[in-house]
């Protein structure tokens, strides 16, 4: 049974008798006593739950569908990463892609050099490297200087 109408005295199946729930909101499916009906237990009645089978346990927002506060598509029971900035593609696993602004194939939380030039071989660490067989002297701002003594990056 669904309320169309706030009223007190409701019939069902059982013959007429008095609504116990007589607080329910317009459009919640009710039982036989005019209370409302919870299926998926997400404290959004039934009738106006948009997304009924939601699982237990998930934050819901008022319309009783997973609540997603950063809006990225996952959610917020699921996100690992609650604070994705708008407009942010989100892997499979829900975080967001890593970038590698320079393209030198070391990504930018780890690269200490960034904005090397396309197509430079780098280091681990997205340092350029200078010439073979020598390990990278660390970021420019060292000041640190190669076997041959020129300055790392020069």
């Amino acid at each position: 049974m669904r309320r169309d109408a706030p009223s007190i005295p409701i019939t069902t199946r059982c013959g007429t008798g008095l609504d116990k729930c007589p607080d329910t909101p317009v459009g919640a499916t009710v039982d036989a006593n005019g209370c409302p009906l919870d299926s998926d237990g997400d404290k959004v009645f039934d009738g106006i739950d948009r997304c009924p089978d939601t699982a237990a346990g998930t934050p819901v927002d008022s319309f009783g569908c997973p609540a997603d506060s950063d809006k990225d598509g996952v959610g917020d029971g699921f996100d690992k990463c609650p604070n994705t900035p708008p407009g942010t593609t989100v892997r499979r696993e829900r975080l967001p892609p890593a970038k590698d602004t320079d393209g030198d194939g070391v990504i930018d939380p780890q690269d200490r050099c960034p904005g090397t030039p396309a197509g430079s071989r780098v280091d681990q660490f997205g340092c350029l490297i200078l010439f073979r067989g020598a390990r990278s002297c660390g970021t420019r701002s060292t000041g640190a200087r190669t076997p041959d003594n020129s300055f790392c990056g020069a």
